[in-house]
């Protein structure tokens, strides 16, 4: 849903993401600003993830189960 390009400082979105809700959106962002912290899904990361939205895996969930099938 989203790609940090940690050399340039930028973050690309899927345009899909116009049709998921605001949480879902909140979600990919964060996940990817968290890679300028720490390139890699390690422990680190996902704590991070859990400190700052501890319901980041619900709204993953949906994206990953719901958005899939509707667009």
């Amino acid at each position: 849903w989203g790609s940090c390009l940690i050399k340039d400082e930028t973050i690309v979105l899927n345009n899909d993401l116009i049709y998921a809700p605001k949480a879902c959106i909140d979600y990919v962002v964060l996940h990817e600003l968290i890679h300028f912290i720490e390139k890699d899904h390690n422990s680190h990361f996902y704590n991070l993830m859990y400190l700052l939205m501890p319901d980041w895996e619900q709204r993953k969930k949906y994206l990953d189960e719901e958005m899939i099938v509707n667009i």
